[in-house]
């Protein structure tokens, strides 16, 4: 790939482009989205690409209410617009057609637009039967912004969540063990950190006294080297689908039906 001094900076000539990575992304991620709101959302992660990249300083209130605007529900901004967006993202630099720099801010910008956007973790004294759940991020894994993502949308299914980065075999356990966590999922998007993530999920095996439901997801699952995530059993779901995962999750919480002999 070419330098950052010598690679053409975002600008309207550009606008086309940026609409096919829009528009692309959304194929990919859109299947979760509402009837009627393609055409939303492809402007909605063009004006946060847009957005991103700017020169001048980023707004992320006023991003929000510019989305807002374009009637886009605050579910679906996390669930559809940002991740939509960070993946074209993703491909502008993969493409060589955005720098190192400009995709660092923009991913910290959509970082800051999450906060924003998401849900704050509150403990909610009246449930005192909810579904804990941790999400973690292994050490050396710099792609956050998926865990972020996760972490929102196991809230807004009234899940009890807490977020762990540079998680090592140590520290998760430690978590785990003094903690009160139903599951633990593990947001991973590098191949590069696929080994740290194979010691951290043995730990969590090797230590009978933990027994938390375990999920991996990500952007790793696609590499053919995540197959020892299989071969091991290392995690107990690979999937993207949470749903999949909390499904079940509740049907083991069910208590068994007592049989009565006639």
């Amino acid at each position: 790939m070419s330098g950052d001094h010598d690679r053409p900076k975002l600008h309207m000539s550009r606008t086309g482009r940026v609409a096919d990575l829009a528009a692309l992304a959304l194929e990919q991620i859109g299947r979760r989205s509402s009837p009627g709101s393609e055409a939303r959302g492809e402007d909605a992660v063009r004006r946060v690409i847009d957005a991103t990249f700017m020169r001048e300083g980023f707004d992320a209130a006023a991003l929000q209410r510019d989305l807002v605007g374009l009637r886009m529900a605050p579910g679906d901004i996390m669930d559809i617009v940002i991740p939509a967006a960070a993946q074209a993202l993703g491909r502008m630099w993969e493409e060589d057609e955005a720098g190192f720099l400009e995709v660092s801010l923009a991913c910290a910008r959509l970082q800051e637009l999450c906060r924003r956007c998401g849900n704050a973790w509150q403990c909610d004294p009246t449930q005192q039967d909810c579904t804990g759940a941790l999400v973690a991020v292994v050490d050396g894994e710099d792609h956050i912004l998926g865990a972020i993502v996760l972490a929102d949308q196991l809230r807004r299914r009234k899940l009890s969540v807490q977020i762990q980065f540079q998680a090592t075999p140590r520290s998760i356990c430690e978590r785990l063990r003094f903690g009160s966590y139903d599951c633990v999922f593990f947001s991973a998007s590098t191949e590069a950190t696929l080994g740290r993530l194979c010691e951290v999920l043995r730990a969590i095996r090797q230590d009978k006294s933990l027994c938390p439901t375990v999920a991996v997801g990500g952007q790793v699952l696609n590499y053919g080297s995540a197959r020892v995530l299989k071969s091991e059993v290392l995690a107990d779901y690979l999937t993207n689908d949470v749903e999949e995962v909390l499904s079940a999750i509740e049907r083991d919480r069910q208590p068994m039906p007592i049989m009565v002999a006639q």
